[in-house]
C-alpha cells in the first residue's frame, strides 16, 4: 500500500487524547515548554507501557486459540524467520529459558515434539491445525527450530480478530480509543475492516493498523522533540 497516509481521522482518537493528557498536566497555556516536553515524554511512555502490557497479557496461552486462517501458513514461517534470528542473538539466559520451553513440550526427551505430545498440553480443537502450520517442512514433528516461533508467539502474545476470531499473526487494525484509553485492545483483522464486519461501541474511523500506531507513536515523538533514550522503560 505504497499511496498509504494517515490522515486527520485515522489520528484524531489518539493525539486528542495526549493532547487533552498533556493539556491537563500543564494548562492550556504551557508556561513552560520544558514542562511541556516533560509530559509528552510521560505520555509517550505510557503509551509504549499500554502496548506492552497489551501484548503480554493478551489472554492467556496461545493453546487456547480459537482457529487460524488458511492463509497463515506463510505467517508463522515468517514469525519463525524473526523468532530464530531474535534466538541467535539472545543472551545465554534467553536462550535457556526456549530449551526450557521446548523441553517442557519433549514429554519423552527426544528432541523432538510429536503431535501428541503438542495435544497433551492443551484441549483445544484447534491445535493440530496450529501444530501443522509450525511445521514447516511438513515431517510430522516439530524441531527446536520450529518450536522457536511458537516459543516467540507466547512471549510476545498474539491477539485475535475481534470479529472472526482468528489469531492475528499478520497486520492487523485496534481501535485506537481503546488503546489510548488504556481499555483492553479492541483488534481486527484486515478482512473483517475492510467488510465492516465488526460490534463495538467505537466506529471503523477510530481504527488504525498497527503499522499506522507505529507511525503516530514515531510523530508523536518527534512534535515532542523527544530522544529514543528519554522513553526507555
Amino acid at each position: 500500500m505504497s499511496n498509504f497516509r494517515i490522515t486527520s481521522s485515522d489520528k484524531s482518537s489518539t493525539k486528542s487524547y495526549v493532547k487533552e493528557n498533556v493539556d491537563n498536566r500543564v494548562g492550556r497555556e504551557p508556561h513552560s515548554i520544558t514542562v511541556c516536553r516533560l509530559n509528552c515524554i510521560i505520555l509517550v511512555k505510557q503509551f509504549i507501557q499500554r502496548v506492552k502490557e497489551l501484548a503480554t497479557n493478551h489472554t492467556h496461552s496461545l493453546l487456547c486459540f480459537r482457529r487460524l486462517g488458511s492463509s497463515e501458513k506463510k505467517e508463522l514461517e515468517d514469525i519463525g524467520k524473526v523468532a530464530r534470528a531474535y534466538f541467535e542473538r539472545s543472551s545465554s539466559e534467553e536462550k535457556t529459558s526456549a530449551r526450557v520451553f521446548f523441553g517442557e513440550l519433549d514429554d519423552n526427551g527426544d528432541g523432538k515434539i510429536s503431535v501428541q505430545e503438542f495435544e497433551s498440553v492443551t484441549s483445544s480443537s484447534h491445535v493440530k491445525d496450529l501444530f501443522k502450520k509450525l511445521d514447516e517442512n511438513g515431517d510430522g514433528i516439530l524441531d527446536f527450530n520450529e518450536v522457536l516461533a511458537f516459543y516467540y508467539m507466547e512471549k510476545t502474545g498474539v491477539p485475535g480478530c475481534g470479529s472472526c476470531k482468528e489469531l492475528l499473526l499478520g497486520p492487523y487494525f485496534s481501535c485506537a480509543t481503546c488503546l489510548g484509553k488504556g481499555s483492553e485492545s479492541y483488534d481486527l483483522c484486515c478482512d473483517c475492516y475492510s467488510g465492516g464486519e465488526y460490534s463495538h461501541e467505537h466506529s471503523l474511523d477510530n481504527f488504525m493498523d498497527t503499522r499506522a500506531q507505529l507511525k503516530l507513536l514515531r510523530d508523536l515523538m518527534k512534535n515532542a522533540e523527544i530522544t529514543p533514550g528519554q522513553v526507555i522503560i
